[in-house]
């Protein structure tokens, strides 16, 4: 081997290439040929079952599009609505969960015409429900110097959130249907009388369910997350 060079020269380099985008191009033309359209007496079955597949992996790509495409404007506007819908199941109204909304995800204090603007309502409408944010604790009043303006801030600990809105539905559902109960459970009669008997049974059995709950929802609004959190976790197993 005296003499002869060992290193490839440029042009074997050059064939060498060419033989392997030859091999890459058969390679794909082989895998491309694996989803043509089959004979036309079993095409029917394989056209529908992957139009379906197609479907589903468009269906999924316009899906993936909106949420890459979502800018943070749209992405507040859509938590402001759903928090709205969402409130109704804790005892207020939409707009006042949509104020509420507003407030928690804004970082600085608002005051009623800029939720006004952001949420296009009246400022009857506005101020009576911030008054109901405010009577809840949910939100509270700031000034600032130099404004005779008054403004808005959400309590943003969520801990402490769902404490107030649990003393409050406490206060405002528990309780009453307490005293109601304890009132009737009163009821006077005759000591053998059936349907009276029935009616102080089954009056005392939900005494003890509701007073139960009046004192799970008492020690959850005076204790802090981590007592909760450990007796979720024992509930749990």
């Amino acid at each position: 081997m005296r003499g002869t060079n060992v290193y490839p020269t440029q042009a074997g380099c050059r064939a060498f290439q060419h033989r392997r985008f030859g091999e890459e191009l058969e390679a794909s033309r082989l895998r491309a040929t694996e989803h043509l359209p089959m004979p036309a007496q079993r095409g029917a079955k394989w056209r529908t079952r992957n139009k379906n597949k197609l479907s589903i992996v468009i269906e999924n790509m316009k899906h993936d599009t909106i949420f890459a495409t979502m800018n943070l404007e749209e992405a507040k506007e859509k938590f402001v609505q759903s928090w709205g819908s969402l409130g109704t199941s804790w005892g207020i109204n939409r707009t006042m969960a949509q104020i509420h909304s507003l407030l928690l995800i804004t970082k600085k204090p608002l005051c009623a015409e800029d939720i006004m603007a952001g949420l296009q309502i009246s400022r009857g409408n506005a101020n009576m429900n911030l008054r109901a944010l405010i009577d809840w604790g949910l939100v509270r009043r700031e000034l600032k110097a130099g404004e005779r303006k008054e403004f808005f801030v959400a309590e943003k600990d969520i801990w402490e959130v769902a404490r107030r809105v649990t003393a409050e539905r406490k206060k405002r559902e528990l309780e009453p249907i307490l005293r109601v109960l304890d009132e009737v459970s009163q009821v006077k009669g005759h000591k053998d009388d059936e349907e009276l008997l029935e009616f102080k049974e089954t009056i005392s059995r939900i005494q003890d369910f509701v007073g139960k709950l009046d004192a799970v929802t008492e020690k959850m609004t005076k204790s802090d997350r981590n007592w909760f959190f450990r007796a979720v976790m024992k509930l749990m197993g």
